[in-house]
């Protein structure tokens, strides 16, 4: 598995782009998939859930909270039989030590984040719900397992950073999937990066090509 999504920047809670607050969002002039509109209503908790235990994992020294809010429990699973698990877990827990390092550092002891309020949310068509599980196949790309992605949203939102001697802060947007028989998971890009992966072939589609050559031959 790649390590991509274990790095937690103090700067930039996820890897992401904030999102533009305009009526509609063209991100792709020539591809009337690729554009998305604003919606009226705010995302429902639950939803935003796997926001919530994001933070609430790096809070309360969570690791396996924080890697269940971006990972399908069909890819957790895996690792355990196949014993990575244990190492992801080990990885995510450094990564959390480090974060209160510099937070501390910053903002004093006790340092906590938290969701402010959500800025604005678009909802994701068909064709950003392929690129997300591409994101996901590709991430996951010695894992075997496959998902459905049913649902998802950008969300933009506001966020504070909260120590003994002070608080900053920030905004971030983030996607956020419904995985089938899953539940919602947090993808660490905005729709925006969601489309460098437009014309990035997945695993499954380099497989059939190696299996169509060794036909051939």
């Amino acid at each position: 598995m790649k390590k991509l999504l274990t790095i937690f920047s103090v700067c930039a809670v996820l890897s992401c782009t904030l999102a533009s607050c305009s009526n509609g969002k063209n991100l792709s002039v020539e591809d009337e998939p690729y554009m998305i509109t604003i919606n009226t209503e705010k995302l429902d908790e639950s939803i935003i859930q796997p926001v919530y235990d994001y933070f609430n994992g790096f809070n309360d020294d969570k690791p396996e909270l924080v890697i269940s809010s971006f990972t399908p429990e069909t890819y957790i699973n895996q690792m355990k039989e196949n014993g990575t698990y244990e190492d992801e877990i080990s990885t995510m827990e450094n990564n959390i030590s480090a974060t209160h390092t510099m937070w501390e550092e910053k903002h004093g002891a006790n340092p906590k984040i938290s969701f402010k309020n959500e800025i604005n949310n678009y909802t994701l068509t068909k064709e950003y719900l392929d690129l997300a599980k591409k994101y996901f196949e590709l991430t996951y790309y010695d894992l075997n397992s496959e998902i459905e992605v049913e649902e998802g949203y950008e969300l933009s939102f506001n966020y504070t950073v909260t120590g003994e001697n002070g608080s900053e802060d920030g905004k971030e947007t983030t996607c956020i999937v419904k995985v089938k028989d899953d539940g919602w998971k947090l993808v660490f890009c905005s729709s925006e990066m969601l489309l460098s992966y437009v014309n990035v072939s997945n695993k499954n589609t380099d497989e059939t090509s190696e299996n169509s050559e060794t036909e051939s031959e």
